[in-house]
């Protein structure tokens, strides 16, 4: 089983990444410090991305039909409408369409939709900067939870981050969201010992 070597830990974004409370494989969001109230220290998860170990279990409760692929255009009101229900009160940075808008600008082919047919039942963004991978705003939609479709998704997007030449993906969980922070280490993410720190880029 092949490893790719560890470095420093850094942080790449200027917008602090929050998880919040809610039972594993269900809501799995970060959001700016600015949008709710927050602990200024926040717990970093990571691990290494390793070789043969990411494939997603088949799942027959998220229908014969589901799929993984990458976002497409005909996707937009769509994740918009999840993000608006798992992600309730997104301002500023945060915004769905905005969020959006700025990650298909980049154009790395790592924003991710769990599609049953025609629906959309969950999302992911990933990220990659040479150095360290990233996920943020896994998001599944109340029907569609306890399917491991969360699961799934982050499976997913490890696989693209290791097919980039990823050695590492981290993301960032509040301190005190026990649920989430059981999910993430239930897929091999181990707690790092890190203070969190952001700072937002512009007024908007």
């Amino acid at each position: 089983m092949n490893i790719f070597p560890q470095s420093m830990h850094v942080h790449c974004l200027s917008a602090m990444l929050i998880n919040y409370p809610n039972p594993p494989d269900e809501q799995c969001n970060e959001h700016g410090a600015g949008d709710y109230p927050c602990p200024a220290i926040n717990i970093s998860l990571a691990r290494p991305v390793i070789a043969g170990v990411m494939s997603p279990k088949p799942n027959s409760a998220t229908g014969p039909h589901m799929e993984i692929r990458e976002y497409c255009a005909a996707d937009h009101d769509s994740v918009v409408a999840l993000w608006d229900s798992v992600f309730p009160n997104s301002t500023g940075h945060n915004e769905p369409r905005g969020a959006i808008e700025r990650k298909l600008a980049v154009d790395d082919g790592l924003f991710f939709v769990a599609a049953d047919a025609d629906t959309i039942i969950g999302g992911v963004l990933a990220g990659y900067d040479g150095h360290r991978g990233w996920i943020y705003s896994l998001a599944v939609a109340p029907e569609s939870r306890r399917c491991g479709i969360g699961s799934q998704l982050v499976r997913h997007a490890e696989r693209q981050l290791l097919r980039l030449g990823c050695p590492k993906v981290n993301l960032q969980v509040r301190a005190d969201n026990s649920n989430v922070i059981a999910f993430y280490e239930s897929l091999g993410f181990h707690t790092e010992d890190r203070i969190s720190m952001g700072k937002l880029t512009s007024d908007d």
